[in-house]
């Protein structure tokens, strides 16, 4: 028997708008394999950055390198919490979660990138113990945030694809 984290999650797992960042994870089949190998794939495409990059902006209101990483932390954080809550069966609905709003307060271009990429790290092996501590039972449990139901077990691939998208901006509008 498959559980969610060995086949990619079917329709109702997640949101729409959220599906759509699926695209970025077809042809995976190991999707914690697959997460592992990104953040060390993070570490050696970010950790030399030119200085001078890691702040600037392609167009006004997008994200700098940093803001990326920045961003890419916090959605990790925000998921993982509410993977946590629906897997422990809490029946109340978690709040939306605005990212341009956290990008805006975030003080992530005030950090160096290193600091930001240790955190990205600690946040990632963090997300990769607790999916790997879920039963089937837990990964197949679901709940509701910002009125939206979302699987436990379709988290991660969410996260896989989310990432896979700003890493391929970074690659075409920064150049690393």
């Amino acid at each position: 028997m498959s559980t969610p984290l060995q086949d990619a999650p079917h329709a109702g797992s997640l949101p729409d708008y959220y599906r759509g960042y699926l695209v970025h994870t077809e042809g995976v089949s190991a999707v914690l394999d697959a997460l592992e190998a990104q953040a060390d794939q993070v570490a050696r495409r970010l950790g030399h950055v030119a200085p001078q990059l890691e702040t600037h902006r392609y167009a006004p209101g997008k994200w700098s390198v940093r803001g990326v990483v920045g961003h890419l932390v916090d959605t990790e954080r925000v998921f993982q919490l509410r993977a946590l809550w629906f897997a422990r069966g809490d029946a109340q609905a978690l709040p939306g979660y605005d990212e341009t709003r956290w990008g805006a307060a975030s003080n992530a271009d005030d950090l160096a990138l290193d600091r930001l990429l240790a955190e990205y790290h600690a946040v990632r092996r963090s997300s990769l113990n607790l999916w790997r501590n879920f039963s089937p039972e837990l990964l197949a449990r679901t709940g509701e945030a910002n009125g939206q139901r979302f699987q436990v077990g379709a988290i991660p691939w969410f996260l896989l694809g989310h990432e896979r998208h700003h890493l391929a901006i970074l690659k075409e509008r920064y150049g690393v």
